[in-house]
């Protein structure tokens, strides 16, 4: 069976985390190892022996290339690298290294919010996630703001 690598072409943390597990369906469709390229690959893992993440500078001669991209469209996140690397859409949950030594308060209620965006499609004016953060502490939740950037 010949390797494949997937590249995810995107820098967008949240097309690597929505495309990460799809490298276990291409695996189990196509066979043969393969590499997912991608610039969070020391934070994904997979059961599988067959599937490595590795660094966007990974070569292995002899392999097949796959790139995956971001599209616009009115469709899942997720449905985008299933259509482009021809593997069945069904919704995954990502597989995510969680690092032992981070010490979070879990005991009171959180929800974690993203509000920059590489595409800048989550952007509201008239301070619409103003009115969401409000709401969601007068229902007693701790809000976190988990963006790489502090402003785009």
């Amino acid at each position: 069976m010949p390797s494949t690598i997937i590249n995810f072409i995107s820098q967008s943390i949240g097309d690597n985390i929505a495309f990460s597990p799809y490298a276990d369906l291409y695996q189990e469709k196509y066979g043969g190892d393969v590499y997912v390229k991608t610039i969070l690959y020391q934070h994904f893992y997979s059961n599988n022996p067959n599937v490595f993440f590795v660094p966007i500078d990974f070569q292995k001669p002899g392999t097949i290339e796959k790139n995956v991209r971001f599209l616009f469209c009115d469709t899942p996140l997720q449905k985008i690298i299933c259509d482009q690397l021809d593997i069945e859409y069904i919704e995954l949950i990502p597989k995510i290294k969680i690092d032992p030594s981070i010490q979070f308060n879990k005991k009171k209620k959180y929800v974690c919010i993203s509000v920059q965006s590489t595409t800048q499609m989550k952007y509201w004016t008239a301070g619409g996630w103003d009115k969401v953060v409000n709401y969601i502490k007068t229902l007693g939740y701790d809000v976190y703001t988990i963006d790489q950037h502090e402003s785009f």
